[in-house]
């Protein structure tokens, strides 16, 4: 199935996707005419929120240089599309009066071509904070009163920052490379990275707490240095390694996946006195919710989609959940929150930690799996092998029985809820392909379930 990217109250998107297309009309509409000495050089297209009739939101990164000193700057813009009609004069006094980025760019800039609000990075419509934890040269003295790591007898030389991820109008990370000098020791300078997470709400404060009580019980987590009330930003320590990522010879590599395996295991072994719940009505309302996107989107999608809700529910009755316990629970395992390192296998990103059924993590890690093996290309008896490495590594650190009927049940639902629900809502036109796939693969983890389902339930080892 081959899904094009359509909603008739957003007939512009394909045009605002297109990147090709929007530098010519971000040139024209942001750095004027052919006699400007800045031109966009290149424009890549990132992050992208659908809901479907109702809201379009997406990034743009834009290299521009300055042809008069041969300068070259980044320019990140978050952009939200208009609704027909709709009355975008309620940004009328930032337009009016826009502060610059800069590049001289507006903080605020409306396209008509594209019908169109742009925002240019730092200044965002919901996380107001941004510019002030860009000024580097305030930052040496905030950083020397809050941050225990430094000694009285060191300063700091110089702030480096970098945006690491920017998710508009929701939360931005960015690192923090810190050149230090100690008046003890003349000449000599040391490094120290940190993270600053910056939210749009007060959501950062449950995130440090749980940070506070995983801190002190292993060591592959994150030092949560304190959380910032005023700009609603949660410090937090660099965690060294790479990013896990799918190659060509992960099925193989079994070595790394039993670390991977055991990191996971390990943090569901731990303990959390303050955390929200997660289970199943949580997984109905995304399930509820891939369905209607899923609709919207294409009918025959919406069928599909539906059909493979349909059983996954069915299942749902039909398991023994009477003796389900709950750990903490990561909610968002995706491959990228997983860091190599020599040391070993490091766990990041705390923000949506729950208590919940750990099956819920392992099998939202195995869609995940699917989700980069389809993409790079590898066969389903490639990335099957993967899977079935890491459930077996999983199974064997761990202090209770895996049930494999529920298991089944939680990958056909994740495959659903997380993959498909994720790839319509970001418009990721490389997901989008893999759709057909994914759902084909949660009907197959659908009859596993109904094959597997025996009454079996955990057990203490």
């Amino acid at each position: 199935m081959t899904l094009s990217i359509c909603d008739p109250q957003f007939p512009q998107i394909l045009e605002v996707l297109e990147a090709d297309t929007m530098l010519k009309v971000l040139q024209k509409a942001l750095l004027g005419t052919a006699l400007s000495t800045l031109k966009v050089q290149h424009c890549s297209v990132g992050e992208k929120r659908h809901k479907p009739g109702k809201s379009f939101l997406l990034s743009y990164r834009l290299g521009i240089q300055d042809s008069s000193t041969n300068i070259h700057y980044e320019q990140l813009l978050s952009a939200q599309l208009c609704l027909p009609g709709r009355d975008w004069t309620e940004f009328k006094a930032c337009l009016d009066t826009p502060t610059h980025s800069p590049t001289g760019i507006p903080s605020v800039s409306y396209i008509p071509e594209v019908n169109m609000l742009l925002w240019a990075f730092p200044h965002d419509r919901k996380l107001v904070h941004l510019p002030k934890l860009l000024d580097t040269e305030k930052l040496s003295l905030y950083f020397k009163a809050h941050l225990s790591e430094l000694k009285s007898s060191e300063h700091i030389v110089a702030v480096q920052a970098k945006v690491m991820h920017y998710l508009p109008e929701c939360s931005c990370m960015i690192r923090y490379t810190l050149a230090v000098a100690d008046e003890l020791n003349a000449g000599e300078l040391r490094q120290i990275i940190l993270y600053g997470k910056n939210y749009r709400d007060d959501s950062g404060v449950e995130t440090y707490a749980i940070m506070q009580q995983l801190a002190v019980q292993a060591d592959y987590f994150a030092k949560p240095y304190y959380y910032d009330a005023e700009t609603r930003t949660l410090w937090q320590s660099h965690v060294p390694g790479e990013p896990f990522e799918w190659t060509s010879a992960l099925h193989s590599n079994h070595d790394l996946i039993a670390k991977v395996a055991a990191c996971i295991a390990a943090f569901h072994s731990r303990s959390l006195d303050k955390a929200g719940r997660y289970g199943y009505s949580d997984i109905e309302k995304q399930l509820k919710a891939t369905c209607d996107i899923a609709s919207a989107t294409d009918l025959m999608l919406g069928e599909q989609v539906l059909a493979a809700v349909q059983a996954i529910r069915l299942n749902h009755a039909r398991l023994n959940w009477a003796d389900m316990f709950f750990t903490p629970i990561h909610l968002d395992l995706k491959m990228g929150n997983l860091l190599i390192s020599d040391e070993g296998v490091s766990l990041i990103d705390m923000d949506c930690v729950r208590l919940g059924d750990p099956l819920a993590d392992v099998g939202s890690f195995v869609a995940n799996l699917y989700l980069n093996g389809l993409r790079f290309g590898s066969t389903l008896v490639e990335i099957d092998k993967v899977v079935a490495i890491f459930c077996d590594k999983y199974s064997a650190v761990v202090s209770w029985v895996v049930d494999h009927a529920k298991l089944d049940w939680y990958i056909s639902a994740a495959l659903i809820h997380e993959v498909v629900r994720r790839s319509l809502r970001q418009q990721d036109i490389e997901r989008l392909k893999q759709v057909s796939a994914v759902i084909g693969l949660s009907n197959r983890y659908s009859a596993l379930c109904c094959k597997d389902i025996s009454g079996d339930s955990y057990a203490s080892k």
